[in-house]
């Protein structure tokens, strides 16, 4: 029994501690877009508000120095189909009477992933 118990302790240690930053995080504003590791929220870029026709919202992210603007592409076609999201050929995506635009830009020297959700 002891020898399972030290086992059992060993294989956590060795394991090492859960890093906080491993958790999927998302836009305050667009609470089911995750935000892809690397870019950070600019929260000075958040708006939300309702619209008789449906939910209107904006944020942002700094993109990460020298990361590929594809990368940041691949990254969003990849995940937002499993979160139910259709891509467009038009690189817009949409989800039930949604759509999701995501549009990389240079601002105050700064490279910005801005996003816009409204009804489409």
């Amino acid at each position: 029994m002891r020898f399972l118990a030290f086992l059992l302790l060993f294989g956590v240690l060795l394991a090492g501690p859960v890093r906080a930053d491993s958790q999927p995080r998302f836009f305050e504003s667009l609470y089911d877009v995750p935000i892809m590791p690397g870019l950070q929220e600019a929260p000075n870029y958040a708006l939300v508000f309702d619209t008789p026709d449906g939910r209107v919202a904006e944020a942002a992210a700094l993109i990460s120095p020298g990361m590929p603007d594809q990368t940041v592409n691949d990254f969003y076609a990849r995940v937002l189909p499993q979160l139910g999201w259709q891509v467009q050929p038009s690189g817009r995506y949409f989800r039930a009477s949604d759509e999701l635009v995501l549009d990389l830009k240079d601002q105050g020297g700064q490279r910005l992933l801005h996003l816009t959700l409204g009804p489409r």
